[in-house]
């Protein structure tokens, strides 16, 4: 017997009210399986006001997202079409597949997207246009240091993580624009800007920091080539050589101290691509643990893996 279409068939069960509490699937999408649960949340006259959904593997929480229904609106308060991407974090047990290589590069961007696409899908009667969420990502570095995810990936490439994989942009209109002007000083020239001596003793650099960068600084005809120049020269020390500056230079002098990145950042569902289900099946709390994991709103806020130079 043929079995039913995944979406479809959520969708009938979450209709039904959910007659199975302790129910969740286990789904193949492509390289990774993952185990998803979707529990609904409700007021005291019974309606559903949120679907909260959480995918992983055998590690559960690797992706918390709350989804509001239509009974749920409360003008000012939320907008009942935006979810809210609450919890991301990477663990190579994130997927249920124990031969595979879960990795923090492809496999984390494997995984939200798989899950954004499914928060999308799943619930009945809603119409969600787009999730919600502040960016507080941070990735490790081969070298041992640990960069925020957002500073660092501004400084390289002019844009987050979550736009270049998933086309984020601020929710308010006016900080987008504030935003482009604020990236566009990523185009002067380093030396006609600052020279070097007064960038060294602004942004603090350590003794090994300024005398590896200023051959860099002094060459370069913008700032993004003078960090794409120490990408390129030293790709496995990068971390340490842009460590504690990196952020004081995004916020204090590209942002002018109104640090942007601090502020909610919206991914359009409208740019989630489909995910092919290869293959599904019910499982249960004896399988699995069913218990949503639920944290503040923080998008990004969670490990999201080793950070490679080669692949970024």
């Amino acid at each position: 017997m043929k079995k039913k279409p995944f979406i479809k068939t959520v969708k009938e069960r979450l209709r039904g009210g959910w007659f199975n509490d302790d129910s969740g699937y286990k789904v193949n999408v492509g390289r990774y399986t993952y185990y998803i649960r979707i529990m609904p949340e409700k007021n005291r006259h019974g309606d559903i006001t949120w679907y909260a959904i959480d995918v992983g593997g055998t590690k559960r929480g690797c992706v918390s997202i709350r989804i509001p229904t239509m009974a749920a609106v409360i003008p000012g308060v939320f907008d009942a079409k935006q979810g809210v991407l609450k919890y991301v974090k990477y663990d190579a047990m994130c997927s249920v597949n124990k031969d595979r290589d879960f990795t923090s590069g492809f496999g984390t961007k494997h995984m939200l997207k798989t899950a954004l696409y499914f928060a999308k899908e799943l619930c009945p009667d809603t119409d969600i246009q787009s999730f919600r969420f502040i960016d507080t990502s941070r990735k490790d570095c081969l070298d041992g240091a640990v960069v925020d995810l957002p500073y660092f990936m501004i400084a390289l490439y002019g844009k987050t993580y979550y736009e270049k994989y998933y086309y984020a942009r601020l929710k308010d209109d006016r900080d987008v624009e504030k935003y482009k002007h604020a990236l566009a000083r990523l185009n002067l020239t380093p030396r006609e800007t600052i020279p070097f001596d007064e960038f060294d003793k602004k942004f603090e650099l350590n003794d090994h920091q300024a005398n590896t960068l200023q051959p860099l600084y002094d060459a370069a005809d913008s700032f993004t080539a003078f960090f794409q120049s120490i990408r390129q020269k030293y790709p496995s020390t990068i971390c340490q050589l842009v460590q504690r500056w990196v952020n004081k230079f995004v916020v204090m002098w590209l942002f002018s101290n109104d640090d942007l990145t601090e502020r909610v950042w919206i991914i359009p569902s409208d740019k989630i691509s489909s995910i092919e289900v290869d293959d599904w099946e019910i499982v249960t709390k004896e399988i699995i643990s069913m218990d949503v994991l639920n944290r503040e709103q923080h998008g990004g806020n969670g490990y999201l893996g080793v950070w490679d130079p080669n692949e970024e």
